[in-house]
């Protein structure tokens, strides 16, 4: 056998054992991904449900004290509200289309 054939015979030998290594590697960081996963799907569930606004009676937006994509804490309030006798005839408050 010659020195060439066992030169291209080692170089495959060694690009098959960096292959092995680089999926070990990919197997490694996938099953870690895997045990986070269930974790983070419940802390998107907690961040969800704080993303939801709910008003505590029927009434009508008359003011805007928060901008869409300002970041506030619990108990902030964001818009001003009244019933139906606050609104006046002819102003007109523009929303941002979503």
């Amino acid at each position: 056998m010659s020195q060439a054939v066992v030169d291209a015979s080692n170089a495959a030998l060694d690009g098959a054992a960096a292959g092995l290594a680089a999926a070990r590697a990919t197997t490694a960081a996938r099953d870690a991904d895997a045990r986070t996963l269930p974790q983070e799907a419940r802390c998107a569930d907690v961040v969800r449900s704080h993303a939801r606004i709910l008003a505590p009676m029927d009434a009508v937006v008359v003011q805007r004290l928060a901008e869409a994509g300002n970041t506030v804490v619990p108990g902030t309030p964001l818009c001003g509200a009244g019933g139906p006798d606050r609104l006046v005839p002819g102003r007109r408050i523009d929303a941002p289309h979503q």
